[in-house]
């Protein structure tokens, strides 16, 4: 293990509700920012025909599973051509990104629904803080999930969608936790070094570690973990980089409980000891600031060399500048990086042959 390295400091920020500061709206600018070359060809006179759904705010609040476009009744969407979907009504739209929980069936019918009830409960607890969203788009209620053309055309021009609509909000596959797991342990240990911070600051925190010991606090008693295979998909990839020119933030996307959880999923990959595939470096760090990217892969990478020899609990509660302070490290970074400009994302040809090899 590396030597006593001191944890990070941040300056205390004033920011209203940070913990759903991601809730915060974006700027009302769909219609500031015309469509890129690689998107024009998607708006073309037979796909601006076409028509598309949207779901309707508040009967989404209220229900209590996501039915598949051909179940769902018609109170709860509204149906017009694309092109009378006017820069006004995007601005009272947001999209949803999410990484389904289990696959669709050879036969559908009205019983199934790809969207756990865990993932549904966090989305509209994210909705429900929203301010000026009228309409939601969500692929499995919005596409025809038949393969005819119109399921194909909505495929291909729901990169615009998520270009144009005011919100996009990113809602992870999520898995429960067994009550005795690897994880916990470290999750103390973060919150112990974190706690340890207060004979540097006196009796008031920075808001930022204050926060992150809080939501790990949280999460010792919701066993829930957030998985970090939403950001590793080609799929959800192309509908980030349609937000490019935004200019948004991870905060502008995914609650900071659910970010710091897909944190904690990849130091529970780490902790195994036997990441032979390399999940943790398969993760997409050039998505992050640099800086505190790299300072969270050096992390896991060191938890990881330190795992496949011992039990990691052999490593902690060791007090100062044991492996307390590195995992502490790691999610105070996670927060900073949440919060930093992201850098422009590209869909590489080795990216993509090492993601049809998987």
């Amino acid at each position: 293990m590396a030597g006593a390295e001191s944890l990070p400091s941040f300056t205390p920020q004033k920011r209203p509700a940070l913990r759903e500061a991601s809730a915060l709206l974006c700027p009302s600018m769909s219609g500031r920012y015309p469509l890129p070359d690689s998107l024009q060809e998607l708006h073309t006179q037979p796909q601006r025909r076409s028509q598309i759904r949207l779901l309707k705010y508040k009967p989404l609040l209220t229900c209590q599973k996501l039915l598949t476009f051909e179940y769902l009744k018609s109170a709860a969407y509204i149906t017009l051509p694309y092109a009378e979907v006017t820069d006004e009504m995007w601005d009272e739209t947001a999209v949803v990104s999410w990484r389904w929980h289990r696959r669709r069936p050879i036969t559908l019918d009205a019983s199934f629904s790809p969207m756990s009830h865990v993932q549904l409960s966090e989305l509209k607890r994210i909705l429900a803080k929203e301010e000026g969203i009228k309409f939601v788009w969500i692929d499995f209620a919005c596409v025809p999930q038949k393969h005819t053309a119109h399921c194909m055309s909505e495929v291909m021009r729901s990169r615009i969608y998520f270009h144009k609509a005011r919100r996009m909000i990113v809602v992870p596959s999520m898995v429960v936790l067994p009550n005795k797991n690897n994880i916990w342990p470290m999750l103390k240990g973060a919150i112990q070094a974190m706690e340890r911070q207060r004979h540097g600051f006196g009796a008031h925190l920075p808001e930022d570690v204050t926060e992150v010991r809080s939501l790990l606090k949280e999460m010792l008693s919701v066993a829930l973990l957030s998985k970090r295979d939403y950001f590793t998909r080609a799929w959800t990839l192309a509908e980030r980089m349609a937000r490019a020119p935004r200019g948004e933030r991870l905060e502008h996307w995914i609650p900071l409980r659910l970010w710091i959880s897909t944190v904690a999923d990849l130091l529970w990959v780490a902790s195994m000891g036997e990441d032979e595939d390399g999940e943790v470096e398969a993760f997409p760090w050039d998505m992050l600031d640099a800086e505190h990217g790299s300072a969270m892969l050096a992390v896991l990478q060191e938890v990881h060399t330190l795992c496949k020899a011992e039990d990691m609990r052999t490593y902690l509660s060791k007090g100062e500048g044991g492996i307390e302070d590195h995992l502490a490290k790691l999610f105070l970074h996670a927060f900073k990086a949440w919060q930093a400009p992201l850098p422009t994302q590209t869909l590489s040809k080795e990216w993509l042959r090492k993601y049809m090899q998987q």
